[in-house]
Order: C-alpha cells, then structure tokens, then sequence
C-alpha cells in the first residue's frame, strides 16, 4: 500500500509545507456478516483491524532531515464498510479505515507533527469471486 500526507505552510508556527509517501504492507483481519434487506438485496457489513508494517517513507516536496526515523514501524487501524453483491461473481465494497494510533514518535510533543500522523482512508473495491 502507499498511503501520503500533504501539509500546508503554516504562517502561525513557521512549520515549511511537505508531502511524504509511506509504503507498507498491511494485512487485514475482519468479520463480513451479510444481511438481506428487502429492495435491494443481500448487503454485508464489514468490520475489523488493520496491520501495517512500514517499508519507506519518501519525500516528494519540502524536506524534513530524518524523516523516516520519526516514524514507528508498525501501524494499527480499525477498519469499517459494507459490500454489496451484484451477482454471484462480482462484488462492490467501500470500506473506510483509521488509526488508532499516531505513526509518528510522540517525542516532546514534535514541532513537525504537533497532532501526530494518522493513516485513513477510503477504499472502493470491485472483488470478482472464481467459481461464484
């Protein structure tokens, strides 16, 4: 997964604009509970966690020397959605995720990061399913 932040100049605290790109693995464990609902047909619920291990963080604008030290290598983020079956081989998902943590090291409250760095998201999956 690459996941971004992007930060503006801040003209309070002096803070530069960057924008960084973090790629990780992620693994996800969760629950589908499906439901018929009348009208539309079989809906699922999705629920559950997400893992993440930090593999890079690259900056694309601005410059924050030792950046990637600032961050923490594995992240944790709880995850929510619904499916929705078309026919027996194709599905939609939206799913939404957030952190439950902070990636980044809370050292002496960080002037770089002073409410922390969260990874959410939202995700729009199109799942085929062999042999439906």
């Amino acid at each position: 997964t690459e996941r971004g932040s992007r930060r503006a100049f801040d003209p309070i605290t002096f803070v530069n604009a960057f924008h960084i790109r973090c790629r990780q693995a992620e693994i996800q464990v969760a629950a589908v509970n499906r439901l018929n609902v009348q009208g539309i047909g079989s809906l699922d619920l999705i629920g559950g966690i997400r893992l993440s291990r930090l593999l890079s963080v690259e900056e694309t604008e601005g410059y924050n020397p030792g950046i990637a030290e600032d961050f923490r290598k594995y992240g944790l983020m709880l995850e929510g959605g619904v499916g929705y079956g078309i026919n027996n081989h194709w599905d939609l998902r939206l799913t939404m995720n957030y952190s439950l943590r902070s990636l980044a090291y809370n050292k002496n409250q960080n002037l770089f990061y002073p409410t922390g760095v969260y990874h959410n998201g939202v995700g729009i999956t199109a799942l085929y399913k062999i042999g439906g």
